[in-house]
């Protein structure tokens, strides 16, 4: 069993109260607002934590977000809110006008704390959903498994609709009998990710683009093997 990849479309835009005492009475600010602070970030590092701390609305709106579209995640409020304000921290000791590119901090912040939070849950289902296969030795033993229920999102490509489409059930079926064994390749296997290039991809997971290609090219000849 595969666990679906927790992402947020831009559509998902959904959010509940983020009850964190780190983030209690944190305010909410315009690009605007933020400007004259970053730029005097950026010319004194030492007011960092005060960027940091006027951030921290950036992070509440983005663990709401996940709060509301998976309940799943409740559990794992603390650790969404930690990354969030760690990513913050990270980018806020890097910054300058060269990483900021003409985008706003907010801009730039709110896809850190995406990319962070999402890679954090899906190592997370990924753990999980690999616990779960390996469970297959003890039930041979005559142990009950435990099971793992994820939400799925369901679209036209993996749910065809026509039995014309036959074809492409075959595809789905070989694509999903892959096991992924890491968060690589469940990146790799999930049809949102398949219009982007290596270069692309190895940016999203912090890996080379020759570990992306040899990734590619191995999971290509497992397809290739149940295809035939």
């Amino acid at each position: 069993m595969t666990a679906s990849l927790i992402r947020l479309t831009a559509k998902q835009n959904e959010s509940v109260f983020v009850d964190h005492p780190v983030l209690k009475g944190a305010p909410s600010f315009t690009e605007a607002d933020l400007e004259p602070l970053t730029a005097a970030v950026i010319e004194d590092p030492s007011r960092g934590d005060e960027l940091v701390m006027a951030l921290r609305f950036c992070v509440s709106r983005w663990v709401g977000r996940y709060l509301f579209y998976w309940s799943e995640t409740y559990k794992y409020q603390d650790e969404m809110v930690s990354e969030g304000l760690c990513e913050i921290s990270r980018l806020v000791s890097e910054l300058s006008f060269d990483l900021l590119a003409g985008r706003g901090i907010l801009k730039v912040a709110s896809q850190r704390i995406k990319h962070a939070i999402e890679k954090l849950l899906n190592e997370i289902r990924f753990t999980a959903a690999r616990g779960f296969t390996q469970q297959r030795k003890g039930c041979a033993q005559g142990e009950d498994p435990v099971y793992l229920y994820t939400e799925c999102e369901v679209s036209e490509f993996n749910e065809p609709a026509d039995e014309d489409d036959i074809y492409k059930r075959d595809i789905i079926d070989a694509m999903g009998a892959i096991e992924a064994k890491d968060e690589i390749d469940a990146y790799l296997l999930c049809p949102d990710y398949w219009g982007k290039t290596e270069k692309e991809m190895a940016e999203l997971l912090d890996v080379s683009q020759p570990t992306i290609h040899y990734r590619k090219k191995r999971l290509y000849n497992e397809f290739l093997k149940l295809t035939r």
